[in-house]
């Protein structure tokens, strides 16, 4: 667990120092966010639910020109799963669940609309997409489904996601803004919430939606 968790920090600070090695800082934007996390796997799709999982993060993205910008994001949350709800996959016993804290790390390129093609570069208000690749580190638990895996479940993986979201910032000051943002995560893994039997109805890998909102701030500005 220390090993995971120290070659998160290492990726973290490799990431930094290769993308990031400016000395311009009016060029960097920080953020800080929360929200929730949403689940989709063998128990519920459960994206907008808004009531199965938290998530807190904190990231920086570099200016690379008026339409793109590059960002790295690291995020926590908390995510849980049952099959009682009603998005649940109701062939599930009711017994069945996960609980789970992740981690996970992407870096992502950010298409902004204020550009000066689409929008205003001095509009107040910034719709962008992001898209990018990451690693993410689970630590599951609960009760499983049949056979192998029936009774307490626990399960740790390292996997790699791929990422894909949008948002929108509104600029409040020269340094200063807010936004909401929605992130897809398509894991490589199907083991997020501990059931993954090597059967054709589980062959599809867990994904992740994080909703946040945040606070954006960029000195020099």
């Amino acid at each position: 667990m220390k090993f995971k968790k120290l070659l998160f920090v290492a990726i973290l600070l490799a990431g930094s120092s290769i993308l990031f090695a400016q000395t311009d800082t009016s060029k960097f934007t920080y953020n800080v966010r929360i929200g929730t996390t949403g689940y989709q796997g063998d128990y519920a799709s459960e994206f907008f639910s808004f009531t199965h999982g938290v998530s807190f993060g904190v990231g920086v993205s570099r200016y690379i020109n008026p339409s793109f910008d590059i960002v790295a994001n690291v995020n926590y949350g908390k995510i849980q799963g049952d099959p009682l709800g009603a998005n649940g996959v109701k062939s599930m016993p009711a017994g069945v669940n996960f609980k789970a804290n992740l981690t996970c790390l992407n870096i992502l390129l950010k298409y902004k609309f204020t550009n000066g093609y689409l929008l205003k570069e001095s509009a107040k208000l910034s719709p962008y997409l992001l898209a990018g690749a990451g690693t993410l580190f689970n630590a599951s638990s609960g009760v499983g489904f049949s056979g192998a895996f029936s009774g307490s479940t626990k399960e740790k993986v390292l996997a790699a996601n791929l990422s894909l979201g949008l948002g929108l910032r509104y600029r409040l000051t020269n340094k200063l803004g807010i936004f909401i943002q929605t992130l897809e995560l398509a894991t490589g893994t199907d083991k997020i919430d501990g059931w993954y039997p090597d059967a054709p109805s589980n062959k599809k890998n867990d994904k992740l939606l994080l909703n946040t909102i945040g606070i954006t701030y960029t000195p020099g500005s």
